[in-house]
């Protein structure tokens, strides 16, 4: 598996290859975009060949297609935002982009080509994922990152409150997210817990979380099985630190509520030592409690962001 978010978080949108397509039946509007049942279906050929090769039993395939549909749209509305606030990402960035992704994979651009080709992935839908990678990221930096300020203040009540051993040791986690809509009423989030808490009980009756997390999660890394990577304590949300401190790889947490819905973690491994209690002091940990609490802050408001534009845009599901 190459080192490309795009490929590797399933990153993926409507091409330019399909816009001049025949006659296709759409599968959802969105403002004034569509999406085409061909793009769903190339979109979860990739996605069906990315879980056989991570070894994850897909969920039902209207499960696995509703999944994969929220993606695209989500996609499509961040290339519009994207357009709006007048972000681009040009041939050279994108050029110098994939070459750094060969170099990282000891690789040169014909043998990244020849691979992509043996696993079935078009060469210019492949730059295209990258491309729009790009542009989320640098929309995320233009309506997110640039407008957060991290006080002393802040970093004056990690570096006193978390040792500095703590501020290193890290956390592969994972999570499945159980939504509840805003404005929800009192039995929609009962039914909500309801379901966080039996899916608690199958996960510790032995459930593959990657999988469940596949079929039920309704948050952004379902179809990476959930995975959140590796964090530090400062780097996880909020909700989440407590926890995840208490907890020992493989573990599953109890569900933990968040104006988001109901979250269910998985300590799947640490790294680093836990030893030592004294006050972090030098400046370098504090360079990286300041780093922790910018990366937490900015995916945090990140998520919200993502959220409010889903919110605020006009979808209709034609499935």
């Amino acid at each position: 598996m190459f080192c490309s978010g795009a490929w590797g978080q399933l990153v993926f949108g409507p091409g330019p290859e399909d816009t001049g397509a025949q006659l296709d039946t759409i599968v959802a509007v969105v403002d004034d975009d569509v999406i085409t049942r061909s793009e769903l279906d190339t979109a979860l050929a990739t996605v069906e060949q990315q879980l056989q090769q991570r070894g994850t039993s897909p969920p039902p395939r209207e499960v696995l297609e509703n999944q994969i549909l929220e993606r695209l749209i989500l996609a499509q509305l961040q290339l519009r935002a994207a357009e709006r606030n007048g972000v681009v990402v040009d041939d050279q960035t994108l050029n110098s982009t994939i070459e750094g992704l060969a170099q990282q994979n000891n690789l040169t651009l014909s043998e990244l080509r020849a691979a992509l080709e043996r696993d079935g992935i078009d060469y210019t839908k492949f730059r295209e994922d990258i491309r729009r990678e790009l542009l989320a990221t640098r929309l995320r930096q233009r309506v997110v990152d640039s407008r957060l300020q991290i006080s002393e203040q802040e970093v004056d009540n990690v570096m006193n409150r978390v040792p500095a051993q703590v501020i290193a040791q890290e956390y592969h986690i994972a999570q499945i997210l159980i939504t509840v809509p805003e404005g929800a009423t009192s039995e929609q989030i009962a039914e909500a817990r309801a379901e966080a808490l039996s899916v608690v009980e199958r996960l510790r009756q032995g459930a593959d979380f990657g999988s469940l997390a596949t079929a039920v999660s309704d948050g952004r890394q379902a179809l990476e099985g959930g995975d959140l990577g590796w964090r530090t304590l400062e780097q996880l949300p909020t909700l989440f630190a407590d926890t995840v401190l208490r907890m020992k790889p493989g573990e599953i947490s109890d569900p933990i509520r968040s104006p988001s819905g109901f979250h269910i973690v998985k300590v799947l491994e640490t790294s680093g030592s836990r030893a030592g209690s004294a006050p972090a002091t030098a400046e370098p940990d504090r360079a990286q409690a300041r780093e922790a609490l910018f990366r937490r802050r900015a995916e945090e408001e990140w998520e919200l962001w993502l959220r409010r534009l889903r919110g605020e845009a006009y979808v209709e599901l034609r499935l």
